[in-house]
């Protein structure tokens, strides 16, 4: 058997897939399609394996690879701490906020760094290495 997560981008690659499973006598895979994941340069760039200038994250990167992508990825913290306090973040456009409510199995652990986020209680970097743990 096989589960494979997928963006509705790839559908066609997997109809194609399946239907050429029966003539090779192999199991038909079984998608579920999934939200796009932001690039690390933010909204407006696609995370693609052919386009690895936006901030791509491989499957083959290391947990240290990883944090060191995330730590440059677009932020939707203000320009300084006291911005951050008194408008709070742009949660839609923050990558490592967006990776952790795909990630995190929790939606309590969710809520609870989207209110401390907000508030300014944490600040984009410290988002960041909360997205890495995830």
């Amino acid at each position: 058997k096989c589960l494979i997560p997928c963006a509705i981008d790839q559908d066609p690659f997997f109809i194609l897939t399946r239907n050429i499973c029966d003539r090779l006598k192999r199991p038909k895979p079984s998608l579920l399609h999934t939200r796009f994941l932001p690039a690390l340069k933010g909204p407006g760039y696609k995370m693609s394996s052919s386009a690895e200038e936006n901030g791509v994250v491989l499957l083959s990167d290391s947990d240290d690879a990883i944090r060191k992508k995330l730590k440059s990825a677009f932020s939707g913290g203000r320009g300084t701490l006291e911005d951050l306090k008194l408008h709070g973040p742009d949660i839609d456009s923050d990558v490592a906020f967006q990776y952790i409510k795909f990630f995190e199995p929790s939606d309590e652990a969710v809520a609870s760094l989207e209110q401390q986020y907000r508030s300014g209680t944490l600040h984009s970097g410290q988002i960041k290495e909360k997205a890495a743990e995830v």
